[in-house]
């Protein structure tokens, strides 16, 4: 039986809006967050509930199989 290498490419994701009332305070702050980009061909098992947040289906429509999380599991706004 053939093993097939699964690729995982991660990378840092800095987020910033410059709209102060998107951010709690009316402070703006950069959001930190890793991105995973799964092998599609590999089978997905979900450990983490997917995020589904604006910013992911925005990534998503240039990395479809992309798995964001964010520091302090904050997902940032767009708007």
């Amino acid at each position: 039986m053939a093993t097939r290498n699964t690729e995982v490419i991660n990378f840092q994701l800095i987020h910033y809006n410059g709209l102060e009332h998107s951010n709690t305070d009316g402070r703006v702050r950069y959001s930190i967050g890793e991105a995973r980009l799964i092998d599609p061909t590999e089978e997905l098992v979900e450990t983490h509930p997917v995020d589904r947040s604006p910013i992911q289906q925005c990534l998503a429509t240039k990395w479809p199989t992309i798995r964001i999380t964010w520091n302090k599991n904050r997902s940032p706004s767009l708007n």
